[in-house]
């Protein structure tokens, strides 16, 4: 029979399994193409599942798995992107993966304890930010628009950029708490302050990038969702160059909470944390040269090519 600790392991991957077989038989095919016409507009929720004869007029490609990775090789993708990376791990999962410890060790708090702790901060510095980045980007995009006879340049977004560094004044703050044993609620508001910081810069970035790229904004969605997972590829970049974007993912996003306890235990987590919030601070100016010469830069790299067919 399986211990509470070994359900604790194995819970969270049945639950994914599980999900994945949901998806399959119950998800109808998104494959769709403005140029090709696809077959399955006027099909039932039930054909569409079980795939009856061609969805395009034409055979399917490799591209059409994995061609939306190509959004990768724009700068005004892939530089928020990587800053989303970090932002999603050192804002928020890093919290999940060393909060039970530290709850314990620190504070010595139980289970119900814990859960609250690393549950409620995160929550309230979230709703916090969810419900004022959407509607605040979406002002100063609309008054920069009309002072430029309507142009809604995708760069306004990022100047919400200094609500930003919340995200690294909490974490690094979090980990002085921590380290020197301060109050709970010191560290609960330094969670908040980095889940605000979060929220904000997260919705700054992506909404910047499905802004510049309209038709392409699902497969910049895929992109952001393999970089903040621990892994990235594009065919239309070079090998070397894939290497170097699925190696910085493994190392800076999700895979941190390997080794995020080590790190903290060996110099501190008053460094340790301050150093992950450093990353983040630093990976926020090549969003500085964005606001500067974004525009230019986009003009430069143009649009996809195929951005028709998607």
């Amino acid at each position: 029979m399986l211990t509470m600790n070994r359900w604790g392991f194995w819970i969270p991957g049945i639950i994914q399994a599980g999900l994945w077989i949901l998806l399959i038989f119950t998800m109808p095919e998104t494959l769709f193409s403005r140029k090709d016409h696809s077959r399955l507009e006027k099909r039932t929720y039930a054909q569409k599942l079980f795939f009856h004869g061609k969805v395009l007029d034409r055979k399917i490609q490799a591209k059409d798995f994995v061609g939306s990775l190509r959004m990768a090789q724009y700068a005004a993708v892939l530089l928020p992107t990587i800053w989303y990376m970090t932002a999603n791990t050192y804002g928020s999962a890093l919290f999940a993966v060393t909060g039970s410890h530290l709850a314990a060790s620190v504070y010595h708090f139980n289970v119900e304890q814990t859960g609250l702790l690393m549950g409620v901060p995160l929550t309230i510095g979230c709703i916090i930010g969810e419900g004022t980045a959407g509607w605040v980007s979406d002002a100063i995009i609309n008054a920069y628009a009309k002072r430029h006879n309507g142009y809604r340049k995708p760069e306004a977004r990022l100047y919400l950029l200094p609500l930003t560094i919340l995200l690294a004044i909490g974490t690094s703050t979090y980990g002085y708490c921590v380290q020197n044993h301060r109050h709970w609620i010191e560290a609960a508001v330094c969670m908040a302050i980095s889940g605000l910081g979060t929220q904000v810069g997260t919705t700054m970035v992506y909404t910047y990038a499905t802004d510049a790229y309209k038709p392409q904004s699902g497969e910049i969605g895929a992109v952001i969702n393999l970089f903040k997972s621990g892994g990235s590829t594009s065919y239309s970049v070079l090998l070397n160059e894939v290497l170097q974007l699925l190696t910085l993912s493994l190392v800076f996003a999700f895979n941190i909470g390997f080794y995020a306890l080590p790190f903290g235990e060996k110099v501190g987590f008053n460094v340790s944390f301050a150093t992950l919030a450093a990353i983040n601070l630093v990976l926020l100016l090549p969003l500085l040269l964005l606001i500067w010469k974004g525009d230019k830069i986009r003009a430069r790299q143009g649009t996809p090519k195929d951005h028709a067919d998607i």
